[in-house]
């Protein structure tokens, strides 16, 4: 079960993203997404915690150059979304970031 009260601080400060990877995950494994979609309908956590699962994605991504980009695309995404009208399309470009993985 996740930290709700972790969670719930950080989430009073700031809006959180959290990627989820496929099976095997000992790290970040479905059902915890599953747990914290449940402690959001409950409002024990704030729903400024935006969550993704990926099932061909896995927790060693790095070595994976095929699964560099779905990951990139999800940092890109959730600062544009934490961002609300920033302008980040120009300021992040998906090789720039790529290349620095």
């Amino acid at each position: 079960m996740p930290n709700d009260v972790a969670l719930r601080l950080i989430g009073d400060i700031c809006s959180t993203s959290i990627l989820f990877c496929g099976c095997p995950d000992q790290w970040a494994p479905l059902f915890h997404m599953e747990d914290l979609k449940q402690l959001q309908r409950n409002s024990k956590v704030p729903h400024n915690i935006n969550m993704l699962y990926i099932e061909e994605l896995r927790h060693d991504f790095v070595v994976h150059p095929e699964m560099i980009e779905p990951v990139v695309r999800f940092c890109l995404n959730s600062i544009r979304v934490i961002g609300k009208g920033l302008n980040v399309g120009d300021t992040f470009r998906l090789q720039d970031v790529k290349s620095k993985l």
